[in-house]
């Protein structure tokens, strides 16, 4: 007879794991740009702030959007304490993850520094939304190989493809089985 109650895993699924881990992000880096320097809130923010990218990065490697680079980018930023910029950064990322407009846009999976203004500017225009979809590589391969087939993708797009596409990379068979079973983009 079980007397405790069991409690269930609080997610069902990755993609709310994600989302919410993206929302408490952008809620916390908002909240340490706003706090002074050395404070105890600060502190505090610092420590959860470092807790969710750790969990982030468990989860990011399956998707192509935010990309590694984006990721790493970001980490840069929080290490060397640019704090408003770091929050600015994530509340955009975020945008386009909630919202899925980094769907449409090809420049959106491969920058590392997104221009607010082009942002504001493709958000509002009326451009014709593109079907989406993900390639998974899996390779052992290392990452210079990895931007270098990036920059190559990158030459070979065009303004009239009806598609617009993100790059996976996997690095062995079960972190690819594992990208399949997360990442519903996946097509090729």
């Amino acid at each position: 007879m079980v007397t405790e109650k069991q409690l269930s895993a609080p997610y069902y699924n990755i993609g709310q794991f994600r989302i919410d881990c993206w929302n408490n992000l952008k809620n916390e880096t908002a909240e340490l740009s706003r706090c002074n320097y050395g404070s105890a809130s600060a502190k505090k923010h610092i420590k959860s702030i470092a807790n969710i990218f750790n969990s982030l990065d468990g989860v990011e490697c399956y998707f192509a959007f935010p990309s590694k680079r984006k990721m790493a980018h970001l980490r840069r930023s929080f290490e060397a304490e640019e704090y408003t910029a770091l929050a600015n950064q994530i509340a955009l990322t975020t945008q386009h993850l909630v919202s899925d407009s980094f769907r449409s846009n090809p420049d959106f999976l491969d920058e590392d520094v997104e221009n607010l203004t082009e942002v504001e500017r493709h958000n509002n225009s009326k451009a014709i939304k593109k079907n989406y979809f993900e390639v998974l590589f899996v390779e052992d391969m290392g990452d210079q190989e990895e931007h270098s087939i990036l920059e190559k993708f990158d030459t070979l797009r065009e303004p009239s493809d009806q598609f617009t596409y993100g790059v996976v990379f996997q690095r062995n068979f079960q972190d690819a089985l594992i990208t399949l079973l997360f990442n519903p983009n996946i097509q090729v």
